[in-house]
Order: structure tokens, then sequence, then C-alpha cells
């Protein structure tokens, strides 16, 4: 697996995290890569992590079946803040066009997983909109769902508590 940022101390945050997990990265640091920061993991360091996922009951479930753990659900409010800034940092996007507004953009193939963060984010007041969206890949048709964050007092309440999302860059 390959993570890459643009800030080296998101990069280290990530890095730090794998290994609480149990999982072995290829160097001790973040390391540059053109105009970011990448890490490799390597492999299990540990059994302890996999171990615990199926406990959880979420090792092996699949994209379409993926849902909010609930141990999130029940977190205090900066842990959840924390598990939503980094859902949008790894699957999110944030739009901005000079035709259109901004907006946060979160999609999965998971309804009750977009539904699950929607109803998380209410828990600052911060109100997003689900939409359905099908797209036909080499005669295969997704059906995805997509949650998006716009409207001013929404984008400013999701900086306020989720914070700012930082993307991969490549």
């Amino acid at each position: 697996a390959r993570y890459c940022d643009g800030r080296k101390e998101t990069t280290q945050e990530f890095l730090e995290s794998l290994q609480a997990l149990g999982f072995e990265a290829t160097t001790d640091e973040p390391y540059p890569k053109g105009n970011a920061w990448e890490v490799h993991v390597k492999r299990y360091a540990t059994s302890g992590f996999r171990d615990w996922l199926k406990q959880m009951g979420i090792f092996k479930v699949g994209c379409q079946d993926a849902e909010v753990p609930d141990a999130v659900c029940r977190a205090p409010r900066n842990q959840v803040a924390l598990f939503l800034n980094r859902v949008w940092a790894a699957e999110g996007t944030v739009a901005y066009k000079k035709a259109s507004p901004p907006r946060f953009q979160l999609a999965m193939i998971s309804e009750r997983f977009i539904h699950q963060v929607q109803l998380l984010l209410l828990r600052w007041g911060i109100q997003g909109r689900m939409r359905e969206y099908s797209s036909t890949r080499r005669g295969t048709v997704t059906i995805a769902y997509c949650l998006q964050v716009s409207g001013k007092q929404n984008i400013e309440l999701f900086l306020k508590h989720i914070g700012c999302v930082f993307s991969k860059e490549f």
C-alpha cells in the first residue's frame, strides 16, 4: 500500500498510525516524491490489527457492505471529526469551479456508509445532500452514492469542526 500527501506532517501522522496498528513501513520517515511526501507499507509486523478486524466483523468486507464502525458512532466528537476528516482525505473531493459554488463530496458504492456519514455530520449541524448515480465501465453498470456538502454555512461548519481536508497529490 502507498500513501502520498502534500504535507510531510500529515504523512508522518499516517505512518505513525499504521505502525501503531501493527504495520511495517518500508522507511522510518516519509520521503519526498515530486512535490509531495510518500510512505509505503510493506507488511504486517504483527497480526493484532488483523485479529481486531475479524473480531469487529469487518475483515474482508466488500466495498458495497462498508459501514461506519459502531465504535466511531459512539466516540467523542473530536474523534468522530478526525475519522470524518481522514475519510474525506482518502475518498472525498473538494470541488470548485468558477461557474459553480464550492462543495465537498464523498462518493462510495455503500449507501449505508454514505447515510451514516451524513448522520455523523449532523452532530455539528452540517447538512449534506445524498444522490445516487450510475456509471458504466467495460459493460458493467455500477451504482454509487454521493454525499455533497455545499452552501456557505455548511462549508464553514465543516471547516470549523471537521477541519481542512488535505488531499493526495501525485
